[in-house]
């Protein structure tokens, strides 16, 4: 929003809440990448912080692939008015995304 002397105002906010994933992780290394997915769209692990800030979810899991949905918002937007590049460039960088591989098996150590 504009004022009268076209200095910009900061009148809107969004207030965003998470937990630690660290609880989590040793119940997380036993679990393959779907057992993962599918705990945290049942609720019974946290997602990963920066799917709760961006709004991520996920929407279903199955063998070797993962759909996740996302609903834009004016706070994701680049100057143009369009999802900004780095929001979608976020997922597949997201520990999360990497969970649908198949390398990560059960007690298969992963990459921190």
């Amino acid at each position: 929003m504009q004022t009268e002397d076209d200095r910009v105002v900061f009148d809107q906010s969004r207030t965003v809440s998470w937990t630690s994933t660290v609880p989590f992780h040793p119940r997380m290394a036993k679990m393959s990448g779907r057992e993962v997915l599918e705990a945290i769209r049942a609720g019974l692990l946290a997602p990963p912080p920066l799917a709760r800030v961006i709004g991520f979810h996920i929407v279903a899991v199955g063998d070797g692939q993962a759909e996740f949905a996302l609903e834009p918002r004016g706070d994701l937007e680049n100057l143009a008015g369009a999802l900004h590049g780095g929001v979608a460039a976020s997922l597949p960088t997201m520990r999360w995304a990497r969970r649908c591989n198949p390398c990560c098996r059960p007690g298969r150590a992963r990459r921190r």
